[in-house]
């Protein structure tokens, strides 16, 4: 006797409907009366409880239903392929996630001119002031310059800026101001739009530079680590970087009062 008239035989004998079958498993009417029409089985779980429910050995369920003990044989290793390709994929994704990770906070990328939008520039003047060299006792007078914040903002993916990216630094060419290679964190999740700065101190303080090193009347370059493949010269700094404001453009700006912030 298959299964299906098994279940059908044992519900009227206890008077009871599919409805109030399928209450009791849990399941709908309609897949009550496919299980009775031979038209699905119930699965190994529901099997053994229909064994308890009716009580009713399991083998005698089983034994004369060929087909509905190979669909439970099928159904068994379907699970048992599902399990291992849970495990697999589970193991795939969080080699992913450690990817993501070592991505996000150890690998590094480099901002160029065409990565970011200037939104503001602010100059600050510093007035021509005598010090007292604290090495030698001796008075010196600090030469007039300037300092800038410039404030910019890049859709480039991928990264995290922080507040400031980069700060001047002393090159070979005494004409222009360098900024420093904007170098980067990457990070895989993160804002469409990014914001930061970049500052330019003055080197007055530093007694030990030439004053050509100073701020005042020059432009500004970003470095560019792509030029730096080809052949470059460090007397020319247009060789290995890119021009971000020229000197009329930081002659024009008015000055800010007050402190620089960073």
């Amino acid at each position: 006797m298959k299964i299906g008239q098994i279940i059908k035989e044992e519900r009227t004998h206890r008077e009871l409907t599919q409805e109030d079958m399928a209450n009791e498993f849990f399941v709908t009417r309609q897949l009550i009366s496919k299980w009775e029409n031979d038209k699905s089985y119930p699965d190994l779980e529901q099997v053994v409880k229909i064994s308890e429910y009716f009580d009713l050995p399991l083998d005698y369920l089983l034994k004369e239903d060929k087909k509905m003990v190979n669909e439970l044989n099928f159904d068994s290793k379907k699970k048992k392929w599902m399990k291992y390709l849970i495990y697999i994929f589970t193991i795939i994704f969080v080699y992913l996630l450690i990817t993501l990770f070592i991505i996000s906070f150890f690998d590094l990328s480099e901002l160029n001119k065409n990565d970011i939008q200037v939104t503001k520039v602010e100059k600050y003047h510093l007035p021509q002031q005598d010090i007292i060299n604290k090495s030698t006792g001796q008075k010196v007078t600090l030469a007039e310059d300037f300092e800038y914040v410039i404030y910019f903002k890049t859709q480039k993916p991928f990264i995290d800026l922080p507040t400031i990216t980069s700060t001047n630094t002393i090159n070979e060419d005494r004409n222009n101001i360098l900024i420093n290679g904007a170098i980067v964190h990457k990070k895989i999740f993160g804002k469409k739009d990014k914001e930061s700065t970049f500052v330019i101190r003055s080197q007055r303080e530093n007694l030990n530079i030439d004053k050509e090193y100073l701020n005042k009347n020059k432009s500004i370059y970003l470095d560019n680590i792509n030029k730096h493949k080809k052949n470059i010269n460090f007397n020319n700094i247009s060789t290995y970087s890119d021009l971000l404001l020229t000197k009329d453009e930081l002659d024009k700006l008015p000055i800010t009062e007050g402190k620089m912030p960073y």
